[in-house]
Protein backbone atom coordinates (compact mmCIF):
# COMPACT_ATOMS: atom_id res chain seq x y z
CA UNK A 1 0.00 0.00 0.00
CA UNK A 2 1.69 3.69 -0.73
CA UNK A 3 1.66 5.87 1.36
CA UNK A 4 -1.12 8.55 -0.33
CA UNK A 5 -3.62 5.08 -0.07
CA UNK A 6 -2.81 4.59 3.43
CA UNK A 7 -3.06 8.07 4.18
CA UNK A 8 -6.84 7.85 2.63
CA UNK A 9 -7.43 4.72 4.74
CA UNK A 10 -7.04 6.47 7.76
CA UNK A 11 -9.04 9.70 6.75
CA UNK A 12 -11.60 7.98 5.63
CA UNK A 13 -13.51 8.83 8.84
CA UNK A 14 -11.90 11.72 9.95
CA UNK A 15 -14.52 14.05 10.04
CA UNK A 16 -16.83 11.44 11.56
CA UNK A 17 -14.57 10.29 14.51
CA UNK A 18 -12.48 13.57 15.28
CA UNK A 19 -13.59 15.06 18.81
CA UNK A 20 -12.10 18.31 20.63
CA UNK A 21 -9.16 17.11 23.09
CA UNK A 22 -10.59 19.25 26.28
CA UNK A 23 -7.84 19.89 27.60
CA UNK A 24 -6.07 21.22 24.71
CA UNK A 25 -9.49 23.32 23.96
CA UNK A 26 -9.17 24.87 27.68
CA UNK A 27 -5.29 26.22 27.27
CA UNK A 28 -5.97 27.62 24.07
CA UNK A 29 -9.61 29.48 25.61
CA UNK A 30 -7.85 30.02 28.51
CA UNK A 31 -5.03 31.88 26.67
CA UNK A 32 -7.48 33.93 24.07
CA UNK A 33 -8.82 34.94 27.44
CA UNK A 34 -11.35 37.84 26.01
CA UNK A 35 -9.72 38.31 22.89
CA UNK A 36 -12.55 39.07 19.98
CA UNK A 37 -10.16 38.72 16.83
CA UNK A 38 -7.46 36.05 16.85
CA UNK A 39 -4.75 36.58 13.53
CA UNK A 40 -3.03 33.31 12.59
CA UNK A 41 0.14 35.05 12.18
CA UNK A 42 2.19 31.38 11.68
CA UNK A 43 0.50 30.62 8.51
CA UNK A 44 1.29 32.04 5.27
Amino acid sequence: MSSAQLYDTIGATYTVTRRTEPRIAARIWAALGDARTVLPAGLR
